[in-house]
């Protein structure tokens, strides 16, 4: 986590290599945590100048692949783009959506398509969390589910989905485990600077959940005054270093 924020319970901190390489001592003990979990959602972030996933997307998405593979179960994915720059088009002019890009990838590394879903209408973290809740664990009556994204988006995502869990008019709570995958070794230019973005919009994210409590609020909100799901169309566009569009 490179000390830019402290721990709070809630997580669990995942170092790539070793899962990846099967190297870690307590491998088999750390993933058979999860075995209970019957969907386990994988948050999209962003894709490179070739139209692919990002490989801190990547790390994600083998998480998902090793905890499939010792349990075959439902991985979702979740994203669509951004608004922060302009969308990725294949060759016949559609929108590459990032959890198309996502499922690829896992198709890729024998995750049967059957076993994979994917939601394309969220363009930031507070839409995964919404369109999680209204399009998967609401209708799919879910319980219990895992959570994988990057150490330096850990914090605001859980955050997000702790506030969506706890609302008033979510029937009951349900048990949410969060998988943090580290980023080191990866252009740390970039990841430092996603690192002091993460810190603003956690400040920005605070002053709306504080002011919002139930269901039907965060409904109403998220439709009038979110910049991207709003019918205002009034809002200038927020400038970003290349270093910080680069990260989505």
């Amino acid at each position: 986590m490179d000390g830019w924020l402290i721990k709070p319970s809630g997580w669990e901190d995942i170092e790539y290599e070793s899962i990846k390489e099967g190297k870690y001592e307590n491998h088999d003990k750390l993933l058979a945590q999860y075995d209970e979990i019957n969907y386990i959602f994988v948050l999209a972030g962003g894709l490179n100048d070739q139209s692919e996933n990002h490989d801190w997307v990547i790390r994600r998405l083998d998480i998902a692949v090793a905890l499939y593979r010792r349990k075959p179960r439902k991985i979702i994915c979740l994203g669509g783009g951004t608004y922060h720059k302009t969308p990725h088009l294949n060759h016949q002019g559609f929108v590459i959506h990032e959890s198309t890009a996502c499922a690829q990838y896992l198709i890729s590394q024998g995750i049967p398509h059957q076993d994979i879903m994917r939601e394309w209408g969220s363009y930031d973290t507070i839409a995964n969390g919404v369109f999680a809740f209204f399009n998967y664990i609401i209708p799919l009556n879910i319980k219990h589910c895992a959570i994988i994204t990057s150490d330096f988006h850990i914090e605001r995502t859980m955050t997000i989905f702790n506030w969506i869990n706890n609302l008033k008019g979510i029937s009951t709570p349900i048990q949410i485990e969060f998988i943090s995958v580290d980023s080191n070794t990866l252009y740390q230019d970039i990841i430092n600077a996603r690192i002091n973005r993460e810190k603003q919009s956690l400040q920005n994210l605070l002053q709306v959940v504080n002011k919002i409590n139930t269901i039907e609020e965060l409904h109403e909100w998220f439709y009038t005054q979110h910049n991207a799901y709003n019918c205002a169309y009034i809002h200038k566009r927020e400038e970003l270093p290349n270093t910080i569009t680069a990260s989505y």
